[in-house]
């Protein structure tokens, strides 16, 4: 691929961030910095990006995919209430992926594993609303 000043800014920017951005986010972060950047060329530079495998792609339930400059292995905790992605260090378990080829005949090619609940400023804040 070749080097493009838009698409290595589009890649910080995802890697430097915890919060698991939109593409709306990332171009809403890039566009001061690059003002004649269109939202469709951080879609397509997104996309790039994702398929080479430099950053993660997140389908996230019933949202907006989300993108995490973190290529380890490991789960997200999505937020109930406030809709924030979380990273969790989980150790997978290391013969998940061959278990799945026996048991069904699927070759894993790649896994994402979603954890719901409540993060912890939202139970806090719940905790504090709840009269009990």
């Amino acid at each position: 691929m070749r080097y493009s000043k838009q698409r290595e800014l589009i890649a910080r920017v995802v890697k430097e961030s915890d919060t698991h951005p939109t593409a709306e986010q990332v171009y809403n972060q890039v566009k001061p910095i690059l003002p004649h950047v269109s939202i469709g060329t951080v879609y397509r530079n997104l996309t790039r990006l994702s398929e080479q495998g430099d950053i993660r792609r997140l389908h996230t339930p019933n949202g907006s995919d989300r993108f995490d400059g973190k290529l380890r292995e490991h789960a997200h905790m999505l937020c109930n209430a406030c809709g924030r992605i979380l990273d969790m260090d989980l150790s997978f378990e290391s013969g998940l992926d061959e278990r799945v080829r026996q048991e069904t005949g699927v070759d894993v090619t790649e896994h994402q594993l979603f954890i719901r609940g409540f993060c912890k400023e939202c139970k806090k804040q719940e905790e504090k609303e709840c009269p009990n």
